[in-house]
């Protein structure tokens, strides 16, 4: 296995356990890359300036699970009557979706044809709590494969699938996060 799949691996299933898309993402670190350059990265990205002083990037993509965005919002962002109008305006085909357009990873809100104007604000609010998470998550990715990188786990070699998902259960338990499940 390359000395991208410790990485690779460990972005995927913290993903997956915080209930991000997960098939989509690109990460550099100093000069190990998984799918990106530090100099392609668009000055417009919010994490930009972080992204040249550290050295490290994370981004991902693909759509918002319904489920997700429920348990995420449950939290007090929306009273029950806003989370109806989401739910509404979700069965009638809006959508929310982590996209990169124009270089620039960002929250991107399809509204269903003529939304109530209710439904648009809810969708607005929820598309902006979306955009805060999405680029904290970010930044803590970057900031933990920058840790992975910099202690040189990330050039261990692993025999099997099964031995890189305990590596990553390992930093992700020193990391103090929850175990994985099996990607």
């Amino acid at each position: 296995m390359s000395n991208t799949a410790l990485i690779n691996t460990y972005i995927k299933t913290r993903l997956e356990l915080a209930g991000f898309p997960h098939g989509e993402f690109e990460w550099v670190v100093e000069a190990l890359s998984g799918g990106i350059e530090l100099d392609l990265i668009s000055m417009d990205d919010p994490l930009y300036p972080k992204a040249v002083a550290d050295r490290t990037y994370v981004s991902f993509y693909g759509p918002i699970n319904i489920n997700n965005l429920i348990r995420w919002v449950d939290n007090g962002l929306l009273n029950s009557n806003g989370k109806d109008f989401l739910l509404e305006s979700w069965a009638k085909g809006a959508t929310l979706t982590l996209v990169c357009d124009n270089g620039v990873p960002q929250v991107k809100t399809n509204m269903h044809e003529a939304p109530l104007d209710r439904e648009a604000m809810t969708m607005e609010t929820v598309a902006r709590f979306l955009t805060g998470k999405y680029n904290t998550l970010r930044t803590r990715l970057s900031d933990e494969i920058k840790h992975i990188y910099e202690s040189g786990q990330h050039t261990r070699q692993f025999d099997d699938d099964e031995q890189l998902r305990y590596a990553v259960d390992d930093i992700m338990i020193a990391f103090g996060k929850q175990m994985s499940s099996p990607a």
